[in-house]
């Protein structure tokens, strides 16, 4: 990617990041190299982090985003472990009745650890996600477990079904294949925003505890194929 490319690479994505009123942009530095985002600097909440990568993946011509952005609480946002322990413990009582078995959290100095077991990738990202809007919080680590309740025999073909179904996804030379408990996808999609899309639907294949990532992003000059 030539330098004219990349400068206007991250224009638009600093555009992006100052245009969404979800996010202080003010202190966030986007360096771009090879179509690759970094993202540097300060944000005073985890939710502004969280956001100013999803609003940097949805840039077109953005192939990877790279957050080394650090969360500087300011004094309004400050809360103690304890308050943040009986906050995250309110939410997980608040989560559906589907889960197997309700996860445990712990907090350290502003920092969230999830235990527990689920029966998909998809509901592990949703119990990180649902504290996602705390004030106080520096970061999630989720070491939240998967244990499947159904078998993987079906994965495959539910999974190319579902992303036949999407109206959000084109996929070029779309392959998936099963190694014991997990998927592995490849395929070539136009934007970070369709390579989460089919990430997404791939960690929701029945009996799947982990997604490998061969997909690659690259913008498109012609007709993608069908799904294989």
């Amino acid at each position: 990617m030539n330098q004219h490319i990349e400068t206007g690479l991250q224009r638009n994505v600093a555009d992006e990041l100052r245009w969404d009123p979800r996010l202080d942009a003010s202190r966030v530095a986007v360096s771009v190299d090879d179509a690759e985002v970094t993202l540097s600097g300060s944000v005073p909440s985890y939710s502004e982090k969280r956001c100013a990568e999803a609003l940097a993946r949805r840039v077109r011509g953005v192939v990877a985003v790279k957050n080394a952005l650090d969360v500087r609480l300011t004094i309004g946002n400050y809360r103690t472990d304890s308050t943040l322990l009986r906050l995250a413990t309110d939410i997980l009582e608040s989560l559906p009745a589907m889960l197997p078995e309700r996860p445990n959290v712990t907090v350290w100095e502003g920092w969230l650890t999830l235990d527990g077991i689920v029966e998909s990738a998809a509901q592990k990202q949703n119990v990180e996600d649902a504290f996602l809007h705390i004030a106080g919080i520096r970061g999630v680590s989720n070491r939240i477990r998967i244990v499947p309740r159904s078998k993987n025999a079906e994965a495959k073909r539910a999974f190319e079904e579902a992303v036949r179904r999407s109206a959000a996804l084109t996929v070029a030379d779309l392959c998936a294949e099963i190694s014991g408990r997990t998927i592995v996808v490849r395929g070539t999609v136009g934007s970070c925003v369709e390579h989460d899309v089919l990430l997404e639907i791939a960690s929701c294949a029945p009996g799947i505890t982990s997604v490998e990532d061969h997909i690659v992003v690259r913008l498109r000059t012609d007709k993608p194929g069908d799904v294989k």
